[in-house]
């Protein structure tokens, strides 16, 4: 397998999209939102991997973005859904809806 960000390098490890903690990264398992990624790519996402000498590297707000584009999922949508999601049934539901295309 390739890698689903720069489609080049075998891929090293999945990455948990909108990780913002230990709650967060297992909703992101459990609906999907994860994406391969090589090495490289996966040590630009966000700041505890980031390699600031990259001058390609992605923010982790970039890296969520264009997650949301390759899945074609709304953005906002998602990041509140995933923020919420322990107090509201609609930010469940539409995790639960979106999954559908990109699991199983």
């Amino acid at each position: 397998m390739i890698c689903e960000n720069c489609n080049t390098e075998p891929i090293a490890e999945t990455h948990e999209i909108f990780f913002n903690g230990k709650a967060n990264r297992k909703l992101c398992i459990d609906y999907g939102l994860t994406i391969d990624l090589c090495r490289t790519c996966h040590n630009s996402a966000h700041g505890k991997h980031k390699n600031h000498r990259d001058p390609k590297n992605l923010t982790k707000r970039e890296m969520q973005q264009r997650f949301c584009v390759l899945k074609r999922i709304d953005f906002d949508e998602t990041n509140l859904a995933i923020n919420t999601h322990a107090s509201s049934v609609r930010s469940r539901l539409y995790l639960k809806e979106i999954s559908k295309g990109f699991t199983g």
